[in-house]
């Protein structure tokens, strides 16, 4: 990773064994897998009369079993602002290509997961002030038809300076 300057990225590697056994030390959810990433980070801390500062991040993700097959592949693309008044004002890209699950059959043969987009976007108020309130959309689709809309909701109350609840 490169963490000062302008530019930025970042890159790793993540994987686990199917042998790999925790037995009473914790609860696994998933082993059998090779995640790596990569995100490129460009941001703007200077203000202006148009922004406070900015953030732009795009990179991608695969993961692939031991076997070889690809669980999992993703592109994305989010773009973060800061407002002169404190509010941020954020969206988000992602794709998913075609990919094979090993999971959904619980053990079965694999399956195909059909290329999806992900697309959000946000609105949140000053963070600094007592309540605070984020609001934004949210949509899915796949290549098979499906579709899924959400709208996402938070309020923020900070009773104390020390203290902050969170209600979704």
């Amino acid at each position: 990773a490169k963490e000062s300057g302008d530019w930025l990225f970042e890159t790793s590697v993540n994987f686990c064994s199917p042998g790999f056994e925790v037995n009473d030390l914790a609860f696994l959810t998933r082993a059998d897998y090779v995640w790596m990433n990569a995100n490129a980070f460009r941001q703007w801390q200077k203000p202006t009369k148009w922004y406070r500062q900015a953030y732009w991040i795009a990179g991608g993700q695969p993961q692939y079993s031991f076997d070889g097959d690809r669980t999992n592949l993703q592109f994305q693309n989010y773009v973060e602002v800061q407002l002169p008044n404190y509010w941020w004002l954020n969206k988000g890209l992602m794709y998913r290509p075609e990919s094979f699950d090993d999971r959904w059959t619980r053990g079965g043969p694999v399956v195909k997961r059909p290329a999806a987009w992900i697309v959000f976007a946000n609105l949140s108020t000053d963070s600094r002030k007592r309540v605070s309130v984020s609001l934004g959309p949210e949509g899915v689709w796949n290549e098979d038809g499906g579709r899924s809309h959400s709208l996402f909701t938070e309020v923020r109350v900070k009773p104390a300076s020390n203290v902050s609840v969170r209600v979704p």
